[in-house]
């Protein structure tokens, strides 16, 4: 008898602990779910993947394959925002896109921004489509911000092929006045994403439209006058960089000249 009563009081026991582990579950779960509904822009819920930031430098992560997650990094003394994304054929980092956030959220460079970057998804469509997530920047002194899309190349990253490009600013604006006529703003920039591929020394260049090859050199971070350059075969002149209007398929040999004595 004693036996019995035994187990029936070890039964009781078990019961209630997993039904007090259930509702601690559940509590944690609404916690966390509570937790990711941190950021709102025009009443839009931002979920960053992960974020975080010191007084110089922030870093966010952000799906922006259908395969990977892009790793965002925004240096608050330069403005630079750069963003690797890995390539998961091949093991490695394929992706590299860069712009500088001073100029859209109109830093003066006598004075010190304090900036705030998250993440978020956005899954666009058409063939033309840039990658699945947007990345927010902030001015917190100002109000200022910018949303910014990754130019991603779904061909090239099948093929395991390096890419590269700006960042591309779909909406700039003050967070303390959203206009309609902002969100017009983002709508026609965002149908306008529309981008090409030119080969530089051998490595696959993701361009948008219109680019220059004055602008290529620059994003190349090429300044210098002595650079030879070799379009589809022909030389051109320093003169015609400016001119020059880079289409889908071309193929460039950059060379710095280096002087000597």
């Amino acid at each position: 008898m004693r036996n019995k009563s035994l187990f029936v009081g070890i039964g009781i026991g078990i019961g209630m602990l997993f039904g007090i582990g259930m509702v601690i579950g559940t509590v944690i779960g609404m916690k966390s779910n509570e937790q990711t509904d941190l950021f709102k822009i025009d009443g839009v819920v931002l979920k960053a993947a992960a974020s975080d930031s010191s007084e110089n430098f922030s870093i966010a992560t952000g799906a922006v394959s259908d395969q990977a997650e892009g790793a965002f990094f925004l240096d608050a003394l330069t403005g630079d925002l750069q963003c690797i994304v890995p390539y998961a054929r091949t093991g490695g980092f394929g992706g590299h896109f860069k712009t500088n956030v001073f100029n859209d959220l109109q830093v003066q460079r006598t004075k010190k921004p304090r900036l705030l970057m998250v993440t978020g998804n956005a899954q666009f469509i058409g063939n033309q489509r840039p990658g699945n997530s947007l990345v927010y920047i902030v001015d917190a002194t100002t109000g200022n911000f910018a949303a910014y899309a990754v130019p991603w190349n779904r061909q090239l990253e099948s093929t395991g092929r390096p890419q590269s490009a700006a960042l591309v600013a779909l909406k700039v604006g003050q967070a303390r006045n959203i206009t309609l006529g902002q969100s017009v703003v983002f709508a026609k920039r965002t149908s306008s994403l529309s981008t090409l591929i030119v080969e530089v020394n051998g490595e696959a260049v993701e361009l948008s439209d219109g680019v220059t090859l004055s602008q290529l050199l620059q994003q190349l971070e090429i300044t210098t006058r002595h650079v030879a350059v070799e379009l589809n075969l022909e030389i051109i002149p320093f003169e015609k960089h400016a001119e020059c209007i880079l289409v889908d398929g071309d193929q460039l040999e950059v060379v710095t000249l280096v002087g000597g004595g």
